[in-house]
């Protein structure tokens, strides 16, 4: 018997906005993982309405809030899962976040505006 797969949805920089397309990119996802620059507080209420969401805070976050933390780092079903902003390594490219995170075998981050 194969045990049902967690189906993470990833979202970073929204910057204050939840675009309408959200919604349906990230329906059915089991939880949510948000790598940074979140904006107000209630971005992470309107996300929540989806999955469950955890976030970290980006340089344009203030450090200290309460729903944000510096960095997530957890192991579901398995593999073990970094989220950050990046930019605590400037600016972040995958060889940089391979060097400051070598035991994740997936490293979410933003800052880049890239997917």
């Amino acid at each position: 018997m194969n045990a049902k797969a967690t189906i993470i949805g990833l979202i970073s920089d929204t910057h204050g906005l939840v675009r309408p397309e959200v919604f349906e990119a990230l329906a059915g996802v089991s939880q949510i993982l948000h790598a940074g620059d979140v904006g107000p507080a209630d971005v992470l209420a309107e996300l929540g309405t989806i999955a469950p969401i955890r976030a970290v805070y980006g340089n344009t976050d203030a450090p200290g809030r309460p729903d944000l933390v510096e960095r997530i780092e957890d192991v579901i079903d398995g593999v073990r899962i970094v989220v950050t902003h990046g930019h605590e390594l400037g600016s972040p490219t995958p060889p940089k976040l391979v060097g400051a995170y070598p035991s994740a075998d997936v490293i979410v981050y933003g800052h880049t505006h890239q997917q």
